[in-house]
């Protein structure tokens, strides 16, 4: 693996600072579902990795591409730290991927959304921190969707109080009418006609008195229509409103707002451990090889796949492979995952795996977690890694045909044939999360592994 070149860019202009640094000692690293990167040192002498004095490789300016004898971009990272070492005859430098740069990283703007795809809220989030000036990593993350959520469909719309009405107002009766003043007799007028006179102003007053009577008491019968119908709406409007509380009260959307200033980077982890899903970093050549391409694939419940076509087998391209170990203190065949809210309303969710074993039970706090099946996911996740025991960390393995080095990706599965001592075997399928390469020390690779029942 002697041909390998190591390139500087000025990431925010685009301009290559270096085709060929003289970087050594180099170690690439390829993460699942984190940042990985490019670490390596300069020696002092090297001159061309300054300029009238000056540095040219520049923290949060430079990106390193390390290419394969093949010409394939193999690593890349963003110079983020770097130091003298050995009595300044070394300079350490540190550029983790482009996964690293959301961490740190506040989301300063506001977006609520129901029926919230996380692979979306994952898009909003670069494409925010990408939108400000010297901000555009250049990084592109899939289009692909997701079938998880992170909120409900919009629930409608609350039911409204009603509002009050005119005509349910209780009728005033007011004053009785006014009879007035008795008739005069007139000059010459009898007795009679006097009195017959008088009767008839009695009767036309009993008249007005039973209209005004008679009016309230319509009123008065309108008004008791109209407040049990009222009666009977308010009951109703209430009911509807209790009902919708218990549906849909505790719903919320999916958020992001400054004012909570969220950390982009915790946000994107969070995400990926409570849906969940994988992410991976993958840079490459544009068509006419003058700049590199950034990407973000991101799969759901995780990338990567089971190669039936390559194996790892001890003798062959195994070197190293550690015993695995039986830790009983880590087994639980049942988990009781617990999500937001207190006492009895606790979000709660609780999975087990009836085996051969006493049941060992476990509890995985998720405060955080306000969504059902998020939390359910977690547990399951959770459930799955602490019933499976023996298991083996790290392996380190020769380029050979039986899988040869890049044919195979961080979150893929391949069998591992590496036999036993006589009491126990560690053939298992192990799903690869972390691959290191040191292009100096021959065709081997160190890997991050873990079984797959545990992944």
């Amino acid at each position: 693996m002697a041909e390998w070149r190591y390139l500087a860019q000025n990431i925010v202009t685009r301009e290559w600072v270096d085709m060929d640094l003289e970087l050594r000692d180099v170690e690439i690293i390829d993460e699942l579902s984190g940042p990985g990167g490019i670490m390596g040192s300069i020696a002092p002498e090297v001159l061309s990795a300054t300029v009238n004095g000056q540095r040219i490789l520049k923290e949060w300016q430079t990106a390193i591409y390390a290419e394969d004898k093949a010409g394939e971009i193999r690593g890349a990272g963003l110079l983020v730290r770097s130091s003298a070492e050995d009595d300044t005859q070394r300079w350490q430098i540190e550029c983790p991927g482009w996964s690293a740069y959301p961490t740190g990283m506040v989301y300063d703007g506001a977006i609520s959304w129901w029926d919230a795809d996380p692979f979306d809220a994952v898009r909003e989030i670069w494409a925010h921190l990408q939108s400000f000036a010297s901000g555009d990593l250049g990084l592109q993350v899939t289009d692909l969707k997701s079938a998880a959520r992170l909120s409900p469909i919009q629930p409608p719309d609350r039911p409204a109080d009603l509002a009050d009405a005119e005509d349910v107002k209780a009728p005033l009766k007011g004053n009785k009418p006014n009879k007035g003043k008795q008739p005069k007799r007139k000059s010459g007028e009898s007795d009679s006609a006097y009195d017959t006179r008088l009767v008839a102003w009695d009767q036309a007053y009993e008249v007005v008195v039973a209209a005004w009577e008679d009016d309230y008491q319509q009123r008065k019968i309108a008004y008791d229509v109209a407040k049990d119908l009222r009666d009977f709406q308010e009951d109703q409007n209430t009911a509807e409103q209790g009902v919708w509380d218990d549906t849909y009260g505790d719903l919320k959307p999916y958020e992001l707002s400054w004012w909570e200033a969220p950390d982009c980077g915790s946000e994107i982890d969070s995400l990926a451990t409570q849906t969940p899903f994988d992410y991976r970093e993958r840079h490459a050549w544009n068509a006419d090889r003058t700049d590199v391409e950034h990407f973000l694939d991101l799969g759901q419940p995780t990338l990567g796949r089971r190669r039936q076509d390559l194996r790892f087998a001890v003798g062959e391209n195994v070197i190293v492979i550690p015993p695995p170990e039986f830790d009983g203190d880590d087994f639980a065949n049942e988990v009781i995952a617990l999500g937001k809210g207190d006492g009895q309303a606790m979000l709660r969710s609780e999975l087990s795996q009836r085996d051969d074993r006493l049941r060992r039970s476990k509890v995985l706090s998720a405060k955080d977690v306000g969504d059902l099946n998020r939390l359910r996911a977690l547990a399951d996740a959770e459930l799955r890694f602490a019933r499976t025991l023996g298991s083996i960390g790290e392996l380190v393995i020769l380029d050979h045909l039986n899988a040869p080095l890049g044919s195979f990706a961080t979150g893929d599965e391949i069998f591992v044939q590496a036999g036993g001592d006589g009491w126990f075997s560690t053939d298992m399928w192990v799903r690869i999360l972390e691959c290191r390469l040191r292009p100096d020390e021959d065709s081997r690779m160190t890997l991050s592994v873990v079984a797959s029942e545990r992944a």
